[in-house]
């Protein structure tokens, strides 16, 4: 009897857990939700299971090369902290290679009809590594390998708010030598603030006098005439669509970005829950162990590849950016739910 009592806490404690998760996953989700979304119906929930290996419902195991990792290193979302420590824990570890590939091949160069360009690329630029198995890093985003002829990799990322995501590039640009020569950039353009960015597009499109939803809408159908370098537009869907694919509409891109990370994506983490994406990454790359964790303590306080002088925009024009980044909102939004779930199945707490 005194066993049976036990069994039945216990499975009200476990139904009780899921319960709130589900809960706090729905609250957290609304957060990031910008005003204007479930307009379209588009494919958002995620299916509440995880099987043996930890993938979530809908991950394609089958014709797998597991001695290729790919990190397709979304820009401004931590890549630059997370491939260092990528690169220091294969280094004290031994048990990954990895090289950063740089300078990627155009990408109008590839996106053609003819596989050959990117049969090539592949061939000479990511198959070519010594010593299994390998972690590729560099900014190439959603490669079919299938459609190549070739087994499909273990696909990993991150990603970020992608307003947060705007302002750091914007500022990025702006304080980067580099770049800034790059833009051809003058003195006083430097010293633009995005929110100056932003009211400047809007007035040079003649989108002002309207409210958030109808400004989004004109700037999105006008072509672009504002600052250098601050172009605000979606990056989410053509990334993981494929950048070198030819997509024609949004709409489409969305749901093959989402396929695509059902079927391939091992894991994608969420910059700002660093920490606990790299517990995880522990157990999505099993001959890691707490490597990642180690090599994150031991890296310097410096950080890198980060923009000065951020001026962050006034609400209202947040509330715009929002809106034009609807497409990586939905994005957004889909891979954070699948991040909660997953970092469940794996037993990582994350914290608020």
């Amino acid at each position: 009897m005194a066993c049976s009592f036990r069994y039945k806490v216990l499975a009200i404690a476990i139904l009780t857990t899921a319960i709130v998760l589900q809960f706090s996953v729905w609250r957290l989700l609304r957060q990031v939700t910008p005003s204007g979304m479930g307009v379209h119906k588009r494919k958002t929930e995620v299916n509440l299971t995880c099987d043996r290996g930890f993938n979530l419902k809908g991950y394609s195991k089958e014709n797998r090369n597991e001695d290729l990792i790919i990190y397709t290193e979304v820009p401004k979302c931590a890549s630059t902290t997370f491939m260092q420590i990528l690169s220091n824990a294969c280094d004290s570890s031994k048990k990954y290679s990895t090289h950063y590939t740089k300078p990627l091949v155009i990408q109008n160069l590839l996106k053609v009809t003819d596989l050959s360009r990117r049969q090539k690329f592949v061939k000479t630029q990511v198959l070519p590594f010594t010593k299994k198995p390998y972690i590729f890093r560099g900014h190439l985003g959603f490669f079919d390998f299938n459609e190549l002829g070739y087994k499909q990799p273990l696909f990993i990322d991150l990603v970020r708010d992608p307003v947060e995501r705007w302002i750091s590039l914007y500022y990025y640009q702006t304080s980067n030598s580099a770049l800034r020569k790059r833009l051809k950039l003058s003195p006083d353009e430097i010293k633009q603030t995005l929110g100056y960015c932003l009211q400047f597009w809007i007035r040079q499109t003649n989108c002002e006098g309207r409210d958030v939803k109808e400004t989004a809408a004109c700037l999105n159908t006008r072509p672009f005439s504002g600052c250098k370098g601050a172009h605000i537009k979606p990056i989410y869907p053509e990334w993981f669509s494929g950048k070198y694919m030819d997509i024609n509409t949004s709409m489409v891109s969305i749901e093959r970005a989402k396929t695509n990370i059902e079927k391939y994506y091992t894991f994608i983490g969420i910059t700002e829950h660093f920490k606990e994406t790299l517990v995880a990454m522990e157990t999505i790359l099993p001959r890691f162990k707490n490597e990642l964790s180690v090599a994150y303590k031991q890296k310097k306080e410096k950080r890198e590849n980060v923009g000065r002088n951020k001026v962050r925009p006034n609400n209202a024009s947040i509330a715009v950016m929002k809106e034009v980044l609807a497409d990586d909102y939905d994005l957004y939004k889909f891979i954070l739910q699948r991040f909660y779930i997953h970092m469940t199945c794996l037993g990582v707490h994350v914290g608020q």
